[in-house]
């Protein structure tokens, strides 16, 4: 038996994928070229109408076109064209389906612009629109030259049709003016480099004023001349397409505009990015949202600390570790103020700081201006605040303490024990700053 050979399956779809890679390269080249002939065959018959109309106006009436008044010169010239009441988005609509435009001042016309397809695309100077002059020659097209596209986008290229019966290939795409032959300046979105206007615009961008975006699309802002996501910029809306009014969930609205991380544990926060309100279970300690320490039993409406004892007090944090302004009164131990401020702070589950701590709190804390540094214990204690001494404490003393009156807060440079009596007479103080253990 006498074998077959085809192609397989396989061959045939290669073949048929490399036909239709090679038709998308060819076709719309093909038909580029298909289009630019027609266009050229509708001016040569445009110009042939226009021209010999106008040569047999002047020949019948035996005047001269281009002395007339605007209003005869339409006139004359129409009483010889074939025209269409259509409509064709020009002046004169011709049965062949093409128009033209007059240019008139108030004492003559100087010119016609046509269009050889009447109101079908492309509609662009260069390819189916072309000016021609009124002359004492007769009606004219002009552009010969290598510089023709570079006037009004090449509506003076009719002439070079006529020469070389071709489009004016010389014209830069999306050029808006030509000088000596060269772009000068490009459409809006495009950027001028010189032999072409590269394309600038992005799917961001709404409007350009040359080449400067001056308006983004709804989903981005325009910063520093570009357009940036809305997304990652954290804004949720905008008012002016420039700044942001709402940002998203989880961050704040900064003093110079921006969209921050809001801080830990924050609901809200003002423009400096200082928390002002915290999240559930979570309380304003020293401009942060803390959870309720230990040695708390609860925390009032006001994120103040509130003991065993019924005693609330002010929290801050110094170095990592809390420290609550304490104002209860406490007695000495055995006739000694400092080990009864010790006792004070121990019964609510934290220390009496050393020198070093209570230094370190008094210069991060908000209560240096409610404290005054006493070179003695007692002896410059009149009742009054002593003034301030930014000195530190001699060496041989020992420890600070906090206490008040119920009107004032001390700290004193410890050298002695002993007892004070407060102004009810009771040998008793009020007012300690205790840290956290």
């Amino acid at each position: 038996m006498k074998k077959h050979y085809a192609f397989t399956l396989a061959e045939v779809l290669i073949t048929i994928g490399i036909i239709g890679v090679i038709a998308s390269l060819v076709i719309p080249q093909l038909k580029q070229t298909i289009d630019n002939r027609e266009l050229v065959s509708k001016y040569l018959k445009t110009h042939n109408v226009l021209t010999n109309a106008y040569k047999e106006t002047e020949a019948v009436n035996t005047i001269q076109l281009y002395k007339q008044t605007p209003e005869r010169f339409k006139e004359l010239l129409e009483s010889h064209l074939k025209l269409t009441a259509g409509d064709c988005n020009q002046d004169v609509c011709l049965m062949d389906g093409s128009s033209y435009s007059y240019e008139c001042n108030e004492t003559a016309c100087t010119g016609i612009i046509i269009d050889t397809n009447g109101d079908k695309k492309p509609n662009s100077a260069g390819k189916d629109q072309y000016r021609m002059l009124v002359t004492d020659h007769g009606l004219i097209a002009q552009g010969e030259s290598e510089y023709c596209g570079t006037i009004d986008g090449g509506l003076d290229c009719g002439k070079y049709i006529l020469t070389y019966h071709k489009l004016f290939d010389g014209l830069i795409n999306n050029c808006a003016a030509y000088e000596n032959g060269q772009c000068s300046q490009c459409q809006n979105g495009y950027q001028n480099n010189g032999t072409s206007c590269k394309d600038i615009r992005e799917s961001t961008c709404d409007t350009y004023s040359g080449t400067t975006c001056t308006k983004c699309t709804s989903e981005n802002l325009l910063v520093g001349g570009e357009c940036i996501s809305m997304t990652s910029l954290k804004c949720e809306a905008s008012d002016d397409g420039k700044t942001c009014k709402t940002c998203k969930s989880g961050n704040y609205l900064s003093s110079g505009g921006t969209c921050e991380t809001l801080p830990n544990n924050c609901d809200e926060a003002n423009g400096n990015g200082v928390c002002t309100s915290c999240k559930s279970n979570y309380y304003d300690i020293s401009g942060t949202c803390e959870s309720k320490p230990s040695f708390c039993t609860n925390m009032n409406g006001d994120s103040k600390c509130v003991f065993s004892d019924g005693v609330a007090a002010n929290l801050y944090k110094v170095n990592g570790k809390y420290v609550a302004d304490v104002y209860t009164e406490y007695e000495p131990v055995n006739g000694n103020f400092v080990d009864g401020a010790k006792k004070a702070c121990e019964d609510k589950g934290m220390s009496l700081p050393d020198a070093k701590t209570l230094y370190d709190i008094l210069a991060e804390t908000k209560l240096t201006s409610r404290f005054y540094w006493s070179s003695t214990l007692y002896g410059d204690y009149d009742g009054n605040p002593v003034p301030r001494d930014d000195n530190n404490c001699p060496s041989d003393s020992q420890t600070y303490v906090g206490f008040t009156n119920p009107n004032n807060l001390y700290i004193h440079c410890r050298y002695q024990t002993g007892t004070m009596s407060s102004e009810s007479g009771k040998d008793s103080y009020y007012g300690v700053l205790c840290v956290q253990n």
